[in-house]
């Protein structure tokens, strides 16, 4: 998930005019850029320390993704691209999964977190492609 949002930082960068959307990709893409050690090597970003895994940083983390959760939902929805649309529920998730991690943090296996997730997402996506913002949310 942290590569995809990298990438959507990219493609923000590639537009002329900063949308909230857009600030919002950016911040979360920096964020997940200054504690990824393996984001940082994909980028080809030194690795000068390791990731801080304490109680105090988790939570702090997780004020980060719910703040970005707020700021999310003052975006109107109706008003966006689809592409947009797709950029805004890949943000929720990301912050949303930042924001539960200080309760669920001492059940998830920090090295390993995101790459799990990711794979699991590939394996779906191809089995239950996305036509529209209405099947998106099929469970």
């Amino acid at each position: 998930m942290k590569s995809a949002v990298i990438l959507l930082a990219a493609a923000v960068v590639l537009r002329a005019a900063e949308s909230p959307l857009d600030q919002l990709a950016g911040e979360l893409a920096r964020f997940r850029l200054e504690q990824s050690p393996v984001q940082r090597l994909r980028e080809g970003l030194p690795v000068d320390r390791l990731p801080d895994v304490s109680p105090a940083q988790t939570e702090k983390a997780a004020a980060f993704g719910r703040s970005i959760l707020e700021r999310l939902a003052k975006i109107d929805e109706k008003a966006l691209s689809h592409q947009d649309w797709i950029t805004l529920e890949v943000l929720r998730w990301d912050a949303a999964g930042l924001a539960g991690d200080a309760k669920f943090d001492a059940l998830d296996f920090t090295c390993c977190r995101t790459p799990l997730r990711f794979a699991a997402c590939s394996r779906c996506f191809p089995c239950c492609p996305f036509d529209s913002r209405w099947n998106a949310s099929v469970t």
